[in-house]
């Protein structure tokens, strides 16, 4: 059965205004033998549901790091432009400084730049 039906079969068990002839079930199974079927297939729907919902997690996970690393890298490169754009007298080096401080910041304690 497909979720659609499984959800529709729970319907029809609640008493959601659908009677048993427009149950997915009905062909194959008479009520009440049905609500077993239909409980293993809502079990299997819901524990496919929770891995998948688990596999999303981790992928999430990975493209939280993966972006978090971006961002560090991306700081890191305008970090070396304001230090090279200082080194050249192309920018104030009190201003130079104060923005240095800031992108060290971002880039965070655990992953220093220097």
């Amino acid at each position: 059965m497909t979720d659609n039906e499984i959800i529709k079969a729970l319907e029809c068990l609640c008493g959601c205004a659908l009677k048993c002839r427009e149950c997915p079930y009905s062909p194959r199974y008479a009520f009440p033998s049905c609500e077993r079927q239909v409980a293993k297939d809502t079990l299997d729907l819901i524990t496919r549901q929770q891995a998948e919902i688990e596999r999303y997690k981790r992928v999430i996970k990975i493209l939280e790091k993966d972006v978090t690393a971006a961002k560090s890298e991306a700081v890191k490169d305008v970090l070396d432009e304001v230090r090279t754009a200082r080194n050249q007298s192309l920018i104030n080096k009190t201003s130079a400084y104060k923005i240095e401080k800031i992108l060290e910041k971002m880039v965070g304690e655990n992953n220093s730049y220097e």
